[in-house]
This record gives C-alpha cells, sequence and structure tokens, in this order.
C-alpha cells in the first residue's frame, strides 16, 4: 500500500511540475525548444551545417 501512496504522489508532482514549466512557456520566460526540453516532447528531425531542426512529437 505504501508503494502505491509513493507512485501516486510522484506522479501528482509530474502533472504539477509540467503545469508549471506550461505556465513559464506561456509568459515567455522560457522558449518552445527550452519547454520540450524540459517534457521530453522533442525530436530531433536533421541536422545541416550550423544547427538541427527540432520538432515536437505528434505520438
Amino acid at each position: 500500500m505504501n508503494m502505491m501512496n509513493k507512485r501516486q504522489e510522484n506522479l501528482f508532482d509530474s502533472i504539477k511540475r509540467i503545469e508549471a514549466i506550461k505556465r513559464l512557456r506561456d509568459r515567455g520566460i522560457i522558449t518552445q525548444r527550452d519547454y520540450w526540453l524540459l517534457t521530453g516532447n522533442y525530436r530531433i528531425v536533421g541536422c545541416g551545417n550550423r544547427a538541427c531542426k527540432w520538432e515536437e512529437k505528434t505520438e
């Protein structure tokens, strides 16, 4: 039973963290790329000479 409570707390904390990150993005404090990096919701679709192209995962 204690293990189940621990998982629920971790899930709750994760949801709160994602909500806080979204608020930072919406207020312009962090960039869309920072948001993707912090949430893991990105993929690299190709790299050129100077930079890589990023896009949001749509799965």
